[in-house]
C-alpha cells in the first residue's frame, strides 16, 4: 500500500485532517503527526521515521506552512533524493494562495483552493501515477508507528 507523509501546518489541521480520512477510504497509507506521535514521543524521531517510511511527502502549502520552519524541514530532507533519483519524491497541494518556495515552484502542484473534491482528485491521480493505489475503499492499515517503534525496540 502506497504511504504518505502529510506535511502542513498545525493551522491547517481541519482541512489536514479532512485530507487524511479522504486518503484513507481510497486505501493510501497516511502518516500524520497527531496519530503518530504520542505525549513522551520524540518529535523529531518520529517525524524522521515517517519520512524515512512514506512513498511521498504530500506537502500541504498555506501561508502559515511556507513559514514552517518544520514544514521547511521536513519538504527540504526530499528536494535532494528527488534530484538524485529522477523520481517525484514531493507532491505539493495548495491550499490557498502563498509565497511557494523557489525550489518548489516549478511543480504542478493539486489544487484545493476553489473545488476540494477537484484537488483530492488530481492529488489521487498523482499518488497512483508515482507509487501506484490500491482500488477505492480498500482501507488497509499499518500499524502506527510509535507501535511498531515498541515492537521493533524488543
Amino acid at each position: 500500500m502506497p504511504r504518505v507523509f502529510l506535511s502542513h501546518s498545525s493551522s491547517d489541521k481541519l482541512l489536514v485532517t479532512r485530507l487524511a480520512d479522504d486518503l484513507k477510504a481510497e486505501g493510501i497509507g497516511v502518516w500524520l503527526d497527531d496519530d503518530e506521535i504520542l505525549p513522551g514521543d520524540s518529535i523529531a524521531q518520529n517525524i524522521q521515521l515517517g519520512l524515512d517510511d512514506s512513498d511521498l511527502l504530500v506537502l500541504v502549502l498555506s501561508r502559515k506552512s511556507v513559514r514552517s520552519g518544520w514544514v521547511e524541514k521536513e519538504w527540504q530532507a526530499h528536494i535532494a533524493d528527488e534530484a538524485t533519483s529522477r523520481k517525484v519524491h514531493i507532491v505539493p497541494v495548495l491550499i490557498e494562495d502563498c509565497d511557494i518556495p523557489r525550489l518548489l515552484r516549478d511543480k504542478s502542484h493539486a489544487d484545493f483552493r476553489d473545488d476540494y473534491d477537484a484537488g483530492l482528485t488530481k492529488l489521487l491521480t498523482a499518488i497512483r501515477k508515482h507509487v501506484g493505489a490500491p482500488t477505492a475503499g480498500a482501507r488497509i492499515r499499518r500499524p502506527p508507528y510509535h507501535a511498531r517503534l515498541v515492537v521493533e525496540s524488543k
